[in-house]
């Protein structure tokens, strides 16, 4: 899955997409968890241009669970997704729903006195959203 996350990284990247949607797929009906794994795959569908399915998967996630403290990863994908569909008010909303939490997340790492990501960031919260982000924008 790692290597699908990393494909997903890059807008038109040269990688297959669809192969990548395939990939995830696979990964997610063998082993549902961890969670992010379908997160990935909602990317996948997004860099395949199968922005509806995005938007099912990421809503599917349970990172898409109002109670899921990871739920903001999704924003910005959704942001792009809704955008491409037509869907100009869901579109914004999401993308200002995911400046509001990368903001967050980055006042919660600055008083944060050791300088540690806050508990549940591991590598794609610093790196993977505001990469995303950027492109939403």
């Amino acid at each position: 899955m790692e290597m699908v996350r990393v494909g997903g990284l890059v807008p038109d990247a040269p990688s297959d997409a669809a192969r990548l949607v395939e990939l995830a797929q696979a990964v997610v009906a063998a082993e549902p968890e961890p969670h992010w794994y379908h997160h990935v795959l909602g990317v996948a569908h997004y860099r395949a241009r199968q922005y509806e399915l995005a938007i099912e998967r990421l809503r599917e996630s349970p990172a898409g669970d109002a109670n899921w403290v990871e739920r903001p990863m999704n924003y910005s994908v959704l942001a792009m997704a809704h955008y491409r569909l037509g869907h100009a008010d869901e579109a914004r909303f999401y993308l200002a729903e995911a400046a509001r939490w990368i903001d967050e997340a980055n006042r919660q790492t600055e008083d944060n006195l050791s300088g540690m990501r806050p508990a549940w960031g591991d590598w794609h919260e610093p790196v993977w959203c505001p990469l995303l982000f950027r492109e939403a924008e």
